[in-house]
């Protein structure tokens, strides 16, 4: 199946963008203006050294336990000692999901194991921010800002300081935070000049900029995006031959059976022939529109993820079909 020929060029890419935001985050300079205004402006402190890790993995306790990729770890090193006081896990998050807030525990979980080291006390592991940023609101309450702590249920005003806050950024939200914050959010979703509307935001497009006009990142660019139409057209074409193969039998057992109850057995071969030609051209006809359609719509938005888990899922396939209009 053709795909759309439709690709965002990489200057129209926004920090948003996964592809974005990991180079802005690998590159020195950048990743230092970048990270800092996202944890002043979302947490409201001003920290000190900072060791940024961009695309780290961190694989299960058990090899057949699940890993996790981390967008981009920055510690807050104590200048005496060397010691990670702070830890901010900022993710970036495309894929709409109702499972985030376990998501969210379980990266919290796999990045406690890692920290500390054996025979380390308890009250040295340093205090961990997971910063979600989302091109959705995960809590559908409009607001920019939504902060997560563990509490005593029937004490609300016991401070519980298990040194985790959990904070879940929408681009869109127009509530709480600071116009500061809304500022930042809003050019991180949409990277463009007229969006850096403060000095600290113009330093920043600055350094965006540059990147995209490297070449070499422009070449990985390129490359990433011919690896993922090659993996995509492969999932692609799967699931579409499954659904189809799939589709025929059911419509073809449904017009048997019906066949067969109408007529003798001796008619049953011609039928059952006749049957499938027509049922296989009506359903392939059918299936290969709403899935062509589907896919194009998905490529267009850039939802990659999307596509590649429709593939594996078949209820989120039915789900997406639904929400275009195609099932």
């Amino acid at each position: 199946m053709p795909l759309s020929n439709e690709r965002r060029r990489i200057e129209e890419l926004s920090l948003i963008d996964d592809f974005m935001f990991t180079e802005a985050s690998v590159d020195k300079d950048t990743a230092q203006i970048l990270l800092r205004l996202i944890i002043k402006r979302a947490t409201g402190l001003s920290v000190g050294k900072l060791v940024i890790e961009s695309q780290k993995t961190i694989n299960g306790v058990d090899t057949d336990r699940h890993g996790i990729r981390l967008d981009v770890t920055v510690g807050e090193i104590e200048m005496e000692g060397g010691r990670t006081v702070q830890l901010f896990d900022i993710e970036p998050n495309n894929i709409e999901s109702d499972d985030l807030p376990r998501r969210s525990r379980y990266y919290e979980a796999l990045t406690d194991v890692k920290v500390l080291e054996t025979g380390t006390a308890y009250d040295k592991i340093p205090d961990l921010w997971m910063i979600w940023i989302l091109p959705y609101d995960p809590f559908e309450m409009d607001h920019m800002i939504y902060s997560v702590r563990n509490r005593v249920e029937e004490f609300p005003k016991i401070d519980y300081n298990d040194g985790v806050r959990k904070l879940f950024l929408y681009t869109g939200g127009t509530n709480g935070g600071t116009e500061a914050l809304k500022n930042l959010l809003a050019y991180i979703q949409n990277s463009i000049a007229e969006n850096a509307v403060d000095e600290e935001l113009k330093e920043l497009h600055s350094n965006v900029e540059r990147l995209k006009g490297k070449k070499e990142i422009g070449v990985k660019y390129m490359h990433v995006q011919e690896m993922m139409d090659r993996r995509v057209k492969a999932e692609v074409d799967k699931v579409l031959k499954e659904t189809l193969d799939k589709a025929v039998k059911e419509k073809l057992d449904e017009a048997v059976k019906d066949a067969v109850d109408k007529t003798v057995v001796d008619v049953t071969q011609k039928v059952t022939k006749d049957v499938t030609q027509k049922v296989t051209i009506e359903v392939t006809e059918n299936t290969e529109q709403r899935m062509a359609k589907l896919i194009d719509i998905l490529i267009k938005e850039n939802r990659i993820e999307d596509l590649k888990r429709m593939t594996a899922d078949k209820d989120y396939r039915k789900k997406l079909l639904a929400d275009f209009g195609l099932s």
